[in-house]
């Protein structure tokens, strides 16, 4: 069993002086608290946040053929790029292997099913999977499907380019 810790002047606000009796009740029944808890003790500075919406993300030419790609990062985002690959039946990212200036690729196929071209292989993905790798790995990719579409998430780290042009 554990003491007490000794009470003093300076002590930190509990959580009852902190939250509201209803707040109280509510973080009790959601076993959700902490934030509520810890925002009213130290306020957290709004974060900076951007929306994207597919229907309204700018298109990118990435050299694919039968392809629409979407940039889903804000253009001037360093840290990362996200871009929305929709591809139709036999569509790919070229004949040719080729290469990302950044650091690590994430695909993730959302629907259908992608062969990801490596140069000592090639894996088959399909809805709900993700396969990461070094983004200087050469590389290619293909709609595995001659009758359906596929849908992809590409997620590049560090963002190879500002997309600003």
């Amino acid at each position: 069993m554990l003491a007490a810790a000794p009470s003093s002047a300076a002590s930190s606000p509990t959580v009852a002086a902190i939250l509201a009796p209803g707040e109280r009740s509510r973080v009790d029944a959601a076993g959700t608290g902490c934030f509520a808890i810890l925002h009213r003790a130290f306020p957290f500075a709004v974060p900076e946040v951007a929306l994207v919406r597919r229907e309204t993300a700018p298109t990118i030419d990435l050299g694919g053929t039968g392809v629409n790609e979407r940039l889903m990062t804000p253009r001037g985002q360093s840290r990362l790029q996200v871009v929305h690959t929709a591809a139709e039946p036999g569509g790919s990212g070229g004949e040719e292997l080729y290469t990302i200036s950044c650091e690590l690729e994430v695909l993730y196929v959302l629907k259908g099913s992608v062969d990801l071209v490596l140069s000592d292989r090639r894996q088959r993905l399909t809805a709900g999977d993700a396969l990461t790798f070094a983004g200087g790995e050469p590389h290619t990719w293909v709609n595995a499907s001659s009758t359906r579409p596929a849908e992809m998430v590409w997620v590049l780290v560090p963002a190879p380019w500002s997309g600003s042009t």
